[in-house]
């Protein structure tokens, strides 16, 4: 299967979210710390838009992708379910998990912290922060894709 986390911009909730899909967080909630390890949280870039990012293999064997949308949320997935089919990937095969509807104040808060500190070290450490205390919001909606 390939699993697709997808959020309007990749370095945020889809990173976390496929790095606690492959084990690279721990479902108790992260510290700051552990969430700025990851390299590329709160690194996304414009240009990046619409382009999945292989993050990893799960240990049933699913490929685990990000993909940030931007502002053409609707377009993006399209765009990528309709490559994979007529590539030959059934269907069935592809699971794409839309984030953004599952982010609470806190995650929210720390995504726009970094815009506008422009992605500094302070605003990546406050990201991290907010963050971790909406954890098992994350964790929660992660348990339930890898037990398809």
């Amino acid at each position: 299967m390939l699993i697709f986390y997808s959020s309007y911009n990749h370095s945020y909730a889809a990173l976390l979210a496929a790095a606690l899909h492959l084990g690279w967080l721990p479902s108790t909630r992260p510290r700051p710390e552990e969430i700025l390890a990851l390299a590329d949280f709160a690194r996304g870039r414009v240009e990046d838009f619409g382009v999945p990012f292989l993050k990893g293999q799960d240990q049933e064997g699913n490929l685990v992708f990000i993909v940030g949308e931007g502002p053409a949320r609707h377009l993006v997935e399209r765009a990528l379910m309709s490559t994979l089919i007529l590539g030959g990937t059934p269907r069935s095969e592809i699971h794409v998990v839309r984030l953004d509807p599952f982010l609470g104040a806190y995650s929210m808060y720390g995504y726009w912290l970094t815009r506008l500190s422009l992605a500094s070290e302070l605003g990546r450490m406050l990201a991290a922060h907010f963050i971790s205390i909406a954890w098992p919001r994350r964790v929660s909606l992660v348990s339930q894709v890898q037990s398809y």
